[in-house]
């Protein structure tokens, strides 16, 4: 319903806030009533028809501090129920969190939520508030700093022996931060991070890349980091990957569709090299690719990157079954998908980018394309066990149902 509410008002016009526990949904308001504690007034007495735009809309995960053995939870617990964490300490919180570029929404969403067990009755206090904010934060910055000492520049850090490792060799993690350390304020953090990414040398340090991961953590880092700070160097960057990307052999397929891994040093692309996997490429991951490309195109007004990526899209869409569902392996040449439909491993996201594309490009084949295959998805993969619990099939290459959705592993294999 929620998402059918989404498509009936097509684009986003005023930016909401949703009280996810009781239904209800307020316009973004700017304030808060610095003598109401719990905000709850504030939220109802300012929600009036505010524009905004619709770049601020942002929802949080509602099981953020849902396990009662995270560190973030118990550091909230110990602050909330600390006696001797005093007033000029409180003051000094409040000030700098006043300072820090955090979403209002953030802000506001904050005074409502419950940790497990407390009272929904009781209001979330201001002072509370800062004090579990304070906790994320510092969280944040302890992960940062083990990062920094044992693996900066790594893509991965392997914290329990305090040594980094190698998968594209662009300090993904770094570049995996970059918004949070936005977000969050933190600074001098948030330098470091950036003159790091400056000095990155796509082509040079890339040598085996996926294509979709790179687009979607890397590119997609980097268009984010510009839209919130209008720096040059983050589109500069972005372009110089869009480039070496899109002009590489990975994209001249017959059809259009992408291989799966690059070396960017070279230009040369390829497909996992396990027994017939030479010519599929990932339903998924080819298809969830766009919406940065698109960007791209818009910030630079050269179609050439929309071009691309939308060609491998669209013959995708010429090769749908009439239920508009895919399999989860595409021919690069014919462009046909063969495998399982499944909303698990290499399938799951073209659904998701569907709705996404159509909401970002207003183009309605995806429109069109998502409600029917949403509808298939109810109608053929939608079960309920005999303790009456609904779960999600998938339909396997021979067209017999499988009641589970198949691992990564298992769905890693060639048709």
């Amino acid at each position: 319903a929620f998402v059918q509410k989404k498509l009936n008002n097509r684009l986003i016009n005023d930016t909401v806030i949703y009280d996810l526990d009781k239904g209800e949904r307020y316009p973004k308001f700017n304030s808060l009533n610095e003598n109401d504690e719990s905000g709850e007034d504030e939220i109802r007495n300012t929600a009036i028809n505010e524009q905004v735009k619709p770049a601020e809309v942002a929802l949080l995960a509602e099981d953020v501090l849902e396990n009662k053995n995270s560190s973030v939870f118990k550091m909230s617990k110990d602050l909330d129920s600390s006696d001797d964490f005093e007033t000029e300490e409180l003051a000094e919180l409040s000030k700098a969190w006043a300072k820090v570029n955090v979403n209002d929404m953030f802000r506001t969403e904050a005074f409502k939520y419950r940790l497990p067990g407390e009272d929904d009755a009781e209001p979330v206090s201001q002072i509370t508030l800062i004090k579990r904010l304070n906790s994320i934060r510092e969280s944040m910055l302890m992960s940062w700093r083990r990062y920094k000492t044992c693996a900066w520049g790594s893509d991965k850090l392997h914290p329990d022996t305090c040594h980094g490792s190698t998968w594209f060799g662009l300090g993904l993690t770094i570049i995996d931060s970059l918004d949070t350390l936005f977000l969050m304020g933190l600074k001098d953090e948030l330098k470091e991070a950036a003159d790091f990414v400056s000095t990155v040398n796509f082509k040079q340090n890339a040598k085996n890349a996926n294509i979709f991961e790179i687009t979607i953590r890397v590119l997609g880092a980097l268009l984010t980091m510009f839209s919130l700070t209008k720096q040059q160097m983050y589109l500069t960057k972005a372009v110089e990957l869009g480039d070496l990307l899109i002009d590489s052999g990975a994209f001249a397929t017959h059809s259009g569709v992408p291989l799966s891994d690059i070396d960017l040093s070279t230009g040369k692309a390829h497909n996992p090299t396990c027994p017939g996997c030479s010519k599929l490429s990932s339903l998924s991951e080819v298809t969830t690719i766009q919406l940065e490309f698109n960007e791209l195109t818009r910030l630079t007004k050269d179609v050439k990157y929309k071009q691309a990526t939308d060609r491998a899209m669209m013959t995708i869409l010429r090769n749908l079954p009439y239920d508009g569902l895919p399999r989860q392996y595409v021919d690069v040449n014919s462009g046909k998908t063969s495998g399982s439909v499944t909303l698990g491993a290499r399938g799951d996201s073209y659904y998701e980018y569907l709705l996404k594309q159509w909401i970002q490009t207003g183009d309605t084949r995806y429109e069109k394309e998502y409600l029917k295959a949403v509808s298939s998805i109810h109608k053929k993969l939608v079960f309920s066990s005999y303790r009456n619990l609904t779960y999600v099939a998938e339909i396997l290459a021979n067209h017999k149902i499988h009641q589970k959705m198949t691992t990564w592993y298992a769905s890693y294999q060639a048709p």
